[in-house]
């Protein structure tokens, strides 16, 4: 990835009732559960918000 990459188009098709994103993560040709990464990202934003109010960075 690269600076100003798209990574993603939100639209609304069908019968959904508005905009949203799927999301798509390959490696090596094999699709993987974005959840393990949005849990990852969570959990090391928690801990910062933590840290920050612990004042221990």
């Amino acid at each position: 990835m690269l600076t100003g990459n798209v990574v993603g188009i939100s639209g609304n098709t069908g019968r959904s009732t508005g905009e949203h994103l799927h999301m798509t993560i390959r490696h090596n040709g094999e699709c993987i559960n974005p959840r393990i990464f949005l849990d990852y990202i969570n959990s090391v934003k928690e801990s910062c918000v933590v840290s920050l109010a612990n004042n221990t960075i």
